[in-house]
């Protein structure tokens, strides 16, 4: 789920619900993010995580 070399990192709804995660500590994020083939994909919003 990490790469040093991307520039966004990708973690569904489902594993932060799962991890018990407030979903008040996700900030609102105007980062646009293209599909491989161009199309547009949505956002919910940004969040920084301790992973031990």
């Amino acid at each position: 789920m990490i790469d040093n070399g991307s520039a966004l990192n990708v973690c569904p709804v489902s594993t932060l619900k799962h991890m018990n995660v407030d979903f008040n500590r996700i900030r609102p994020s105007k980062t646009a993010v293209r599909a491989f083939d161009g199309s547009r994909m949505e956002v919910n919003g940004e969040i920084d995580l301790v992973i031990e």
